[in-house]
């Protein structure tokens, strides 16, 4: 191995997080998780960026992480970064979450991505299926899908 991938491979030591490679426990990283999520909680948003970003470094494979730093982006303003973050929560989770996928599709609107916003929510209607129809996220959906389909004639 070369370069960049040998320099990572150093780094995680065979090991498939940071947090693993460095000898960091999980109750180190809930306990991360948990101070970061009180200073959100709190109001110190800006404070809990640095924690939550430094726990999605260390422990990239935990959808949580990733939700929590998103929600956090996006009440700092940040809605680019917010739905960067929301991209990976969908991308480590197991299973289909309707919610998350409207909270990334909302992302994607407010940072001006909407063409991007009404294929996701496409793929994201179709892959609920009628299954899903009562779930509370689809009233979301519907209202977005309208939203969207508005712009989309104006232009």
């Amino acid at each position: 191995m070369t370069g960049i991938i040998a320099e990572l491979d150093a780094l995680l030591d065979g090991n498939r997080t940071l947090a693993a490679a460095r000898g960091i426990t999980r109750a180190a990283l809930d306990s991360l998780y948990g101070a970061a999520r009180e200073l959100y909680a709190c109001g110190h948003r800006a404070e809990a960026l640095g924690s939550l970003e430094l726990l999605c470094l260390y422990d990239h494979e935990t959808s949580r992480n990733w939700q929590a730093l998103g929600a956090c982006r996006r009440a700092n303003g940040d809605h680019p970064g917010a739905a960067a973050a929301l991209a990976f929560a969908i991308g480590q989770s197991r299973d289909f979450d309707g919610s998350l996928e409207i909270q990334f599709i909302e992302c994607l609107v407010a940072a001006g991505q909407t063409e991007a916003a009404a294929a996701r929510l496409r793929k994201t209607l179709d892959a609920a299926g009628e299954s899903r129809a009562g779930e509370s996220w689809q009233a979301r959906a519907r209202l977005m899908q309208t939203h969207l389909a508005k712009g989309a004639a104006s232009r």
